[in-house]
C-alpha cells in the first residue's frame, strides 16, 4: 500500500512538472538569406510541430552574396543595426523558442541580433541553431546570451557548407533533435 502511495505521489509530481502532460508550444524563428537556415527550421518543425516565424528586414539585403557581405561589413563597422519588418506579438504564448541564423563574421546575422534584442525571452527555453559556410557557431551563443536573460539556453546546433555538400547535414540535425526531450 505504501509503495502505491509513493508511486502515485511521484507520478503526480512528474505530471505537475510537465504541465500535466500538456505539450509545450514551440516557435521556430529564423533568418535565412540563402535558404539553408530555412531548411533547418523546416526540419525542426517536422519533428516538433510549432509555428515558423521568418525574421524579415524592412529593407532586405541584396540577393547577391558579395553585396550583402559588403553591406553587413559596413553595418558592423558603423554599429548600424537593420530594421525588422515585424515582431512576434504573442511570444508569451510559447514555451520553447528555436532561433536560427546564418553565421556571418563568426556570429549571428544582424537581423537575428535585432530580433533577440527586441523580445523578452525570460522563462522560455531557447534553442539556438545555425548554418554557416565553414566551421561552427563561432560566438553566436555568447553574443546573444545577454539579451536572453532569464531564459534557459540549450546547446546550439547546426551545419556547415561541407556537411551540406557531403549530404550529411540533415542526419546531423536529426541526430541533435532526437536528443531533445520536451
Amino acid at each position: 500500500m505504501r509503495t502505491k502511495i509513493i508511486l502515485i505521489l511521484l507520478l503526480g509530481t512528474v505530471l505537475a512538472a510537465c504541465g500535466g502532460g500538456a505539450k509545450p508550444k514551440v516557435l521556430i524563428a529564423y533568418y535565412s538569406q540563402s535558404g539553408n537556415t530555412l531548411a533547418v527550421a523546416e526540419q525542426i518543425q517536422a519533428k516538433f510541430g510549432g509555428d515558423l516565424f521568418e525574421i524579415e528586414l524592412a529593407a532586405p539585403y541584396p540577393a547577391d552574396e558579395r553585396e550583402t557581405i559588403e553591406i553587413v561589413g559596413r553595418q558592423r563597422e558603423d554599429n548600424i543595426l537593420p530594421e525588422l519588418s515585424g515582431t512576434v506579438e504573442n511570444l508569451n504564448d510559447y514555451d520553447i523558442v528555436f532561433i536560427g541564423t546564418p553565421i556571418w563574421f563568426g556570429t549571428a546575422s544582424l537581423p537575428v541580433r535585432v530580433f533577440v534584442e527586441a523580445h523578452d525571452f525570460a522563462g522560455k527555453t531557447v534553442v539556438p541553431f545555425y548554418t554557416c559556410g565553414g566551421g561552427d557557431a563561432g560566438t553566436y551563443v555568447a553574443d546573444i546570451t545577454p539579451a536572453l536573460e532569464g531564459a534557459t539556453i540549450l546547446e546550439a546546433f547546426g551545419n556547415n557548407r561541407a556537411e551540406r555538400e557531403a549530404g550529411t547535414h540533415t542526419a546531423k540535425v536529426a541526430e541533435y533533435l532526437e536528443r531533445l526531450t520536451f
